[in-house]
């Protein structure tokens, strides 16, 4: 077998472990009586607007990738330009909801997810790091490479906590001038 089909079924597998630690974590909450938190009218309209812009990143990305492409400007792997074009509306998406204060239901805690996007940074810097330490490379005949894959997807996270950080200590400052 290639390495791609090793690298694909890994990436399935994180999938698969991702949603059935989601179902987990879901029925967890249930049985404890923890409702999962609802949005407020204002904050479904947000997120209507957030999608919306994720999707229009999207397409404006991949009419670039596809400009690009026919002038024969060549970047990246397809299977890069593809996973960068979804981490790019997931941060789009993602920042916008923490603006328009519609990614935290009301009675949801901060602090987990700070932690959890923490977890993520460092489980996708992790291999890029052994990636380097075994000498490979992120870019294979001038085009990015699938290793960069992760680096990618920890900058997402690294865009989206920094906003969050940044949107935390906006809010902690406007609350402190209204006191």
């Amino acid at each position: 077998m290639s390495e791609g089909i090793f690298y694909g079924l890994g990436f399935l597998a994180g999938i698969a472990f991702v949603a059935v630690l989601c179902t987990f974590l879901a029925m967890y909450r249930k049985k404890k009586g923890k409702p999962c938190g609802e949005y407020d009218e204002r904050q479904i309209l947000a997120r209507g607007t957030a999608f919306k812009s994720a999707f229009f990143s999207s397409v404006f990305y991949m009419i670039a990738c596809a400009l690009a492409d026919i002038m024969e400007i060549r970047w990246a792997e397809v299977s890069v330009q593809m996973f960068f074009g979804l981490f790019f509306s997931i941060a789009v998406f993602v920042s916008v909801c923490i603006v328009k204060d519609a990614y935290f239901t009301f009675d949801s805690k901060k602090v987990p997810m700070i932690a959890m996007f923490f977890a993520v940074i460092v489980l996708n810097t992790v291999p890029a790091i052994e990636t380097i330490s075994e000498g490979e490379s992120f870019v294979t005949n001038g085009l990015l490479n699938t290793n960069c894959i992760n680096i990618g997807a920890a900058a997402v996270f690294v865009v989206c906590l920094t906003v969050l950080l940044i949107k935390s200590i906006a809010d902690r400052k406007t609350a402190g001038c209204e006191e």
